[in-house]
């Protein structure tokens, strides 16, 4: 038996031996995906403990919303200690959570220590419905109060951002090939090949070669000589009609 193993194995009988059955099954998720040196980077009986913490958040959040806690653990108040924080991020199930989350943390300078990221049953009481996205990271070297009210917002933000794209996908591809449609019902005084390479390239974004993140009409102003956005357009993590397309670039 490998030294993770046994870590593994005594982290979730201690899950267990604390919060019963339903505990140790969650904490046999928590662990199975992680890698072996993020387990074997915790003593058993801390990884107990952010596994049950983990299910305690899961069991506390509102079908639908984002609950994001970033903490430096304090050994009387949270049953453990670490020298750096520790990130807890619990979703409805969906594509592009865990990327999202260490892009996040990349832009902020932060460094991941571990991390765990099991897709789990709604530990909701009563059994609620659905698959959940647990993400629980642990950020080196990092306890100051303000840097992780900055992550929390940040990665708040970003969930938003992906619900936004994820929820508005199917309609900005759509959007995409109904674009597709009129530039051939109406193409605009170019040469052939131009607008063949134009509708090859919009065909190209359609075919699952990138992630769709949001979309928005314009329309040209001549009197001012811009583009104007159209503000009732907007989809994805352009729904918002103040997001510019310039802040995206930055930040992205």
């Amino acid at each position: 038996m490998t030294d993770f193993t046994a870590v593994r194995d005594e982290a979730i009988s201690l899950a267990g031996e604390t919060g019963g059955p339903a505990a140790a099954t969650f904490a046999r998720a928590f662990l199975h995906t992680a890698p072996p040196e993020d387990v074997a980077a915790f003593p058993p009986a801390t990884l107990a403990r952010l596994s049950n913490l983990a299910r305690e958040l899961s069991a506390s959040r509102a079908p639908g919303n984002s609950l994001v806690r970033v903490f430096a653990p304090d050994a009387a108040a949270d049953g453990f200690t670490y020298d750096g924080a520790i990130l807890v991020a619990i979703n409805d199930d969906k594509p592009f959570l865990f990327d999202s989350v260490l892009g996040e943390l990349g832009l902020q300078g932060l460094t991941v220590a571990a991390a765990f990221h099991p897709i789990v049953d709604s530990q909701r009481a009563g059994g609620g419905e659905g698959r959940e996205s647990v993400i629980l990271i642990a950020i080196a070297r990092e306890r100051d109060p303000a840097r992780l009210m900055a992550v929390e917002e940040g990665v708040t933000r970003v969930f938003a951002d992906v619900a936004a794209a994820v929820g508005d996908w199917r309609a900005m591809l759509e959007k995409l090939s109904e674009s597709t449609d009129e530039l051939k019902r109406n193409p605009p005084p170019i040469e052939p090949s131009e607008l063949n390479e134009a509708i090859a390239f919009l065909k190209w974004l359609a075919d699952n070669h990138v992630t769709l993140l949001g979309c928005r009409d314009y329309v040209f102003d001549a009197a001012a000589h811009k583009h104007a956005a159209v503000e009732t357009s907007g989809l994805g993590v352009l729904r918002d009609p103040a997001a510019l397309l310039a802040q995206l670039w930055d930040v992205g």
